[in-house]
């Protein structure tokens, strides 16, 4: 952005009212789908390839995260927006049509490349606009419109299955999208358009992509109960390394980089990437095994299941909304940040005392950890954006948002390993989670959910330990 382009109070709330409709499209997808997965396996059949119909979507949107990010850098928001979106609505149309199991999975890949990276772009247009102590402010409202989708998804998912069948799901989306194009188009006019015409690093994008697609392979294979072992998972594993490796070489020697070294090597970058990569490695993670720990420990129904997760759900855009006012007050987003992962761990640790089917307690403690989980996260994105100068906000906020992605599906891949791991003793032999907690008595059952939330506890403490290493350079542009 340019430093002499000041944006009216007006102005500010026009552009976050069209961003909000482009992120909540792009967050009540994920959900929306996630209830029709049975329904489509029963239509289309090759129910062994269902679960990659999400994960698809999420290896792609990890992919394309870094590159959008980069080329909005150079060429604006505006038109890689919409560009996004409208490959977003083509793939929707191509995902209520699919003839075949291997065709959705198709259309789902190219829905995550084209409208993986809305958020990342939405989250990048704030900083553009909003000085920096008022960006923790306004990234609250993103956050409660994502927590928001994320609850409405799958009770719309579920209604539009039931009375129009699974298709009706894909297609509903065409318009909300059609929706968000026209906002988008209108409100973010007024942003300056950029004119860099700089050489793109195409080999370091490649490079790019067969390294996250690698990795979240690997991840996505590994949660399903794959073994390194495997002839696959060693072939996905040498291509994660190799293409790693050949990206830091290509990243360093490239002119224009899609990732510059540069921007990583920042204290204020890499600190903030490791705190959203352990905290969405928890939360995602334990948003995936604690409802059915709570079937197994006494709760029945997978509806009051899901309704004693909406206080993590309602929790975070909480967390988010106090750390914005917060930050702008004072610009202590270090303490911010120390404040939100002592209550992570606190709760955390209060988890492995009591009960899943404690319902009063549980509920506490869910609110508070996504309370401290919102804090963390958006402050953290905050100061990241506040660490390099106004031309890489994009791809910095695209790179935390990739740590967010990789972080989420290596949280579900670890834990349900864990707690394969803790509960295989009892049935060495059985490979599907739900009959194994069903061939365990309820005490082992119990033992083997704490030693998942212990090492979610784990993962969390190692931000505690990088911000302590960090020393008060974290945040320093804010405070100043």
């Amino acid at each position: 952005m340019d430093k002499d382009t000041n944006f009216t109070e007006s102005q500010i709330h026009r552009i976050i009212a069209g961003l909000v409709l482009a992120i909540f499209v792009s967050a009540v997808d994920s959900t929306l789908v996630s209830v029709a997965l049975l329904s489509i396996g029963k239509d289309l059949g090759h129910m062994e390839q269902l679960p990659w119909v999400m994960s698809g979507y999420l290896a792609a949107s990890a992919v394309a995260t870094p590159i959008y990010g980069k080329l909005s850098d150079l060429y604006g928001r505006r038109k890689l927006m919409l560009g996004s979106l409208g490959g977003f609505a083509l793939t929707s149309v191509g995902s209520a049509l699919a003839p075949s199991m291997s065709f959705l999975i198709l259309m789902r890949v190219l829905q995550g490349l084209t409208g993986g990276a809305v958020i990342a772009m939405a989250q990048a247009t704030i900083a553009d606009i909003v000085p920096a102590r008022e960006r923790g402010r306004y990234q609250g409202w993103l956050s409660a419109t994502f927590a928001t989708a994320a609850m409405l998804g799958p009770v719309l998912g579920g209604y539009l299955t039931g009375l129009f069948g699974w298709r009706a799901v894909f297609a509903c989306m065409v318009p909300l999208t059609l929706l968000a194009i026209w906002r988008v188009a209108s409100v973010l006019r007024i942003l300056p358009v950029r004119m860099q015409r700089r050489p793109i690093d195409w080999l370091g994008a490649l490079l790019l992509s067969v390294s996250l697609s690698s990795l979240m392979s690997l991840l996505t294979l590994a949660g399903q109960g794959h073994r390194l072992g495997e002839p696959s998972m060693q072939l996905l594993l040498l291509s994660f390394a190799l293409s790693t490796v050949w990206c830091v070489v290509q990243e360093r020697r490239a002119p224009e980089p899609i990732i510059p070294p540069s921007i990583l090597s920042r204290r204020g970058v890499w600190v903030p990437c490791v705190n959203v990569t352990c905290i969405f490695f928890m939360l995602i993670g334990l948003s995936n095994m604690l409802p059915i720990a709570m079937q197994t420990g006494g709760v029945q129904s997978v509806d009051q299941a899901a309704l004693r997760m909406l206080p993590l759900t309602l929790g975070i855009p909480c967390g988010a909304f106090a750390a914005g006012r917060w930050t702008y007050r004072t610009g202590a987003s270090r303490r911010v940040i120390f404040t939100g992962l002592a209550l992570v761990l606190s709760m955390l640790v209060m988890m492995t005392l009591i009960p899943v089917h404690e319902v009063a307690p549980l509920l506490v403690v869910m609110g508070g950890l996504g309370l401290g989980s919102g804090m963390v996260m958006v402050t953290s994105l905050v100061v990241a954006q506040s660490s390099v100068p106004g031309s890489f906000t994009g791809v910095t906020t695209a790179v935390v948002a990739c740590c967010r992605t990789v972080g989420s599906a290596l949280g579900v891949s670890t834990l349900a390993a864990v707690l394969f791991i803790a509960l295989r003793d009892q049935a060495p032999n059985e490979q599907d989670l739900r009959q194994l907690l069903d061939m365990v008595t309820a005490a082992d059952a119990a033992q083997a959910f704490k030693a998942v939330i212990l090492t979610a506890l784990a993962i969390c403490s190692i931000p505690l330990v990088t911000m302590l290493l960090a020393g008060r350079q974290i945040g320093a542009a804010l405070r100043d």
